[in-house]
């Protein structure tokens, strides 16, 4: 059973059941809410990053267990088990951070770290309940060091894009496209002048790869795109996604619906300056739209507030129900707001995700993939205890 059942499953009870399950859903939440389980600290984060698939009839994710490293853990009966099979350690040692794409039985992993980030790829064994580390990985991507968080798509073809700001640039490193053992080494270049906190965030999309970056030197969201199949180094020119008024911050996170609109949820900085700014919005989050018709519109999510703490956005859409979903800090508590697609409007008060009692939940995880009644909406955040709470959403 989820940690809370969706609200279209409850009022189609009998009303005489309502105040047992009401009794119910109370006492699973608090159980399972307060268990967890161990791991390193912020090991849900980073802010672009996607860390939980669905597979094989069950929610899977990669984090930092706070001491060997990366582990693969899967969601069965309701918790999170660390799993133990031979290629269950990711990355050894050191404090990585994985981005991961699930297609079919494959499995490709991106593991951010400071200094050497890799690539594995596994293949599952279903007969088995595990992944198997593919010949010839993990293989290094050689980055230099100055990145403060890597982020990766596939394109139509099968190559691989990682994207990332350095030095104040935004880079694009590119993969084969046959089994992504070699990478090209120099990247290209697509924008400039941004400030050393700056990010850049990748999506694949109808026969396209993206890029939306931050810059808050001009106070702007950018957004360049490069047809699959082309030279690596030809991209189209950029768009502008909105401009002005403190609208930039280094939180960015994306989705795509199968009908070609992109979403892009993102922090303003609007927190840092006086009250009200001279600009196109008030909202310590907006999200940004782009429809196949490359025009971009903005959406307030939440205004600012002076009490209480609102980070890290992560944007996960329901086709199902044609609705979208904002997951984000807000206090100690994970918060989320629901729009219809169709009529997007964050208009409504902001709804509990998941809370935990006397924790400071933060750094909301979730997953690339489309979802569906099998699949529900999974989502992850690390308390500053150490620990991953969950929450699972029923669709319908």
């Amino acid at each position: 059973m989820s940690v809370l059942m969706n609200r279209r499953y409850a009022w189609s009870l009998p009303q005489k059941a309502l105040p047992l399950l009401l009794l119910v859903l109370i006492a699973t939440s608090s159980k399972a809410a307060e268990i967890g389980f161990p791991v390193g600290r912020d090991a849900t984060a980073d802010k672009p990053q996607s860390k939980c698939w669905f597979h094989d009839g069950a929610w899977w994710c990669i984090l930092f267990d706070g001491e060997a490293g990366s582990f693969f853990y899967r969601f069965v009966n309701g918790s999170w088990q660390k799993q133990t099979f031979p290629d269950a350690l990711v990355y050894p040692l050191l404090r990585s951070r994985a981005d991961v794409l699930s297609k079919s039985d494959t499995l490709v992993v991106l593991a951010w770290e400071a200094r050497e980030p890799r690539l594995y790829k596994y293949t599952y064994a279903a007969s088995l309940k595990r992944y198997e580390l593919q010949n010839g990985f993990p293989v290094p991507i050689d980055i230099p060091p100055g990145h403060e968080t890597l982020v990766m798509a596939q394109d139509s073809t099968g190559v691989l894009w990682i994207a990332f700001e350095r030095e104040q640039r935004v880079w694009v490193f590119c993969s084969d496209a046959h089994d992504h053992h070699v990478w090209e080494t120099e990247g290209v270049e697509i924008a400039q002048g941004l400030k050393d906190d700056d990010i850049a965030s990748i999506i694949g999309f109808e026969g396209q790869i993206g890029v939306l970056w931050s810059n808050q030197k001009t106070q702007s969201l950018y957004f360049r795109v490069h047809q699959d199949g082309t030279p690596k180094a030809q991209w189209q020119p950029t768009e502008l996604v909105a401009e002005g008024g403190y609208v930039a911050d280094d939180h960015i996170n994306l989705a795509c619906s199968t009908d070609g609109h992109l979403y892009a949820v993102t922090k303003t900085s609007v927190d840092d300056a006086e009250q009200p700014v001279n600009g196109p919005t008030q909202s310590q989050f907006i999200l940004n739209v782009r429809n196949p018709s490359r025009e971009w519109t903005m959406y307030d999510i939440e205004p600012v507030s002076e009490d209480i703490g609102l980070t890290r956005p992560i944007v996960v859409l329901d086709e199902a129900n044609q609705e979208v979903n904002v997951f984000y800090k807000r206090g100690d508590a994970i918060a989320y707001k629901r729009s219809s697609m169709d009529s997007i409007d964050f208009s409504g008060r902001a709804m509990t995700a998941l809370t935990v009692q006397g924790v400071s939940l933060n750094n909301v995880t979730s997953t690339k993939q489309n979802l569906s009644a099998e699949t529900g909406l999974m989502i992850l955040a690390t308390g500053n205890d150490n620990r991953t709470y969950h929450r699972l959403f029923d669709i319908r």
